[in-house]
């Protein structure tokens, strides 16, 4: 036996995408919501052809790097929500309520237990 499969791994050259030198400029797109399709005429005025589903297949191998490039919105909304009053998240919520049929107690659920 002349080389084993882990050897031959080693040496061999891993196949780069035609894709690969645009990735920041691609994932920058997907951010921007571009479609699969506006992205290939992007990279065709860059001189490269591809098809949307190519782009489609290239944004899988990429699903890593396009999560950690997502703007973190999480952290700003739960900021804006402790600067809320809650008094006055109460006063909404109380006068969007729908008025109560006539056979309906009056009494306030949490005052029964």
């Amino acid at each position: 036996m002349g080389i084993t499969a882990e050897e031959f791994l080693k040496t061999a050259k891993k196949r780069v995408s035609k894709l690969e030198p645009f990735k920041d400029d691609i994932i920058k797109l997907k951010q921007e919501k571009v479609s699969n399709l506006d992205i290939v005429r992007f990279l065709e005025l860059n001189g490269v052809r591809t098809s949307p589903a190519n782009v489609c297949k290239y944004l899988k191998t990429i699903q890593s790097d396009l999560e950690q490039a997502k703007p973190k919105k999480v952290n700003t909304i739960k900021a804006h929500a402790k600067s809320l009053d809650i008094s006055q998240t109460k006063d909404t919520q109380e006068s969007k309520k729908k008025p109560l049929p006539s056979w309906a107690s009056k009494d306030d659920v949490d005052d029964l237990f």
